[in-house]
């Protein structure tokens, strides 16, 4: 047997090459901030309204047009929203900033409106006059997490905090800035509560106004999309969502911990595809059959799976295969593809898989998870005898 990806956590520097391909749900945040009269919008999937108090002002940024904060207590609110309460989930706040010199103490980039640091709802991301990046939390630490080193005002930067399980990550530019430990049942809700806010925090007053740039805005809730140093940083804007949402689901664990889980809910996601590229190639030379868990919201020919063989010695060839659902519901049924009359060379090394959404509706969520081949005369949960082997392979595009 071949165990085939199981959709789980993979290495960093993939998700640029086809994360954002399509919708990467678990989107609840994106802010490009190109509008020119500063009447910012978010471009995810569920757009949250965002009020401008002040004279925040769009400037050149970093891709495009950005968010000027001239360091007069002007700020930005994200409407309150139970999406951007993350719970015990994994989750991902990022942006480029340009912050020039603090004129100020505590000058948050990010942050909420919550007005005492004392609430347990708190919370900001700050580039101190240190010019050191650090995260306060009412429930986890003032500061919680500090970078070990200084980075130079003048230069543009890149900062992302994730939660990964048991671990917080800060990172900025190309360095893990800082790690601390969090505990399992610590519910973290910066949003639903009390308005994010973009260009300064809530209880500062003068003190907490940012001075500088911001772009590219980014939160996902459920997803660490890194946690360990960033080799390949965003060389463009990100992509907006476009109808359909993809991301790691523990839900509905019948089998295994992670599977992959988008929704196709609208009739605008006819024909959407999620294009995973895959980090190493599949060779399927004498493999018989492919068997994959899905759970699925609607009985029928819902989707359709294409797996390219365009790797290095591959023949350029396309299967594909269209699984009839046999049964609604949240209960993983295992499918199988024959591919038996496919020839070793035109399945030798397959480098990605498309996966195309036929059939959309509001009660279509589906789950996909635990892909594998058998060769002739195995059956399922054995390896192949005397130099048989087993391959894991993590999915670009689907760190989720």
């Amino acid at each position: 047997m071949i165990e085939l990806a199981p959709w789980n956590k993979l290495s960093t520097d993939a998700l640029m090459k086809a994360f954002w391909a399509n919708n990467p749900g678990g989107i609840v945040l994106l802010c490009h901030f190109d509008e020119t009269n500063a009447a910012w919008t978010d471009s995810s999937g569920n757009p949250l309204t965002i009020n401008n108090s002040g004279n925040q002002y769009n400037a050149s940024g970093k891709f495009g047009g950005c968010l000027s904060a001239p360091n007069d207590g002007s700020y930005s609110d994200v409407a309150i929203s139970s999406l951007l309460n993350f719970g015990t989930n994994d989750f991902t706040i990022c942006c480029w900033i340009y912050p020039a010199s603090q004129p100020h103490a505590y000058p948050d980039f990010i942050s909420n409106n919550s007005p005492t640091f004392g609430s347990t709802l708190s919370f900001s991301m700050r580039f101190r006059p240190d010019n050191h990046v650090t995260i306060h939390s009412g429930c986890l630490g003032d500061p919680y997490m500090a970078s070990a080193k200084s980075y130079d005002p003048s230069f543009w930067h890149f900062v992302a905090l994730c939660r990964y399980g048991l671990t917080m990550y800060l990172l900025v530019d190309n360095d893990v800035a800082a790690t601390a430990l969090i505990n399992a049942n610590q519910i973290i809700n910066w949003g639903g509560t009390y308005n994010l806010r973009i260009g300064r925090n809530g209880w500062d007053g003068t003190n907490g106004y940012y001075k500088g740039l911001i772009d590219e805005v980014l939160v996902v809730k459920g997803t660490a999309l890194w946690t360990s140093a960033i080799a390949n940083l965003p060389t463009a804007p990100w992509n907006n969502p476009t109808g359909i949402g993809i991301y790691s689901e523990s839900a509905i664990v019948a089998d295994y911990t992670y599977a992959l889980k988008f929704v196709a809910s609208q009739t605008s996601s006819l024909g959407q595809q999620l294009i995973a590229l895959l980090s190493s190639t599949w060779n399927l030379t004498g493999q018989q059959t492919i068997k994959i868990k899905i759970a699925a919201g609607r009985i029928g020919s819902n989707l359709k799976f294409s797996l390219i063989n365009g790797g290095s010695g591959g023949d350029s060839s396309t299967t594909n295969f269209t699984p009839v659902i046999s049964a609604a519901g949240t209960n993983y049924i295992e499918y199988t593809l024959d591919i038996s009359s496919v020839a070793d060379s035109a399945k030798n090394a397959i480098n990605q898989l498309i996966i195309t959404i036929l059939n959309a509706d509001a009660d279509n969520t589906v789950y996909i998870d635990k892909w594998a081949t058998l060769s002739a005369g195995e059956g399922i949960g054995t390896s192949t005898g005397g130099g048989g082997r087993i391959m894991r392979s993590s999915i670009i595009g689907a760190r989720l």
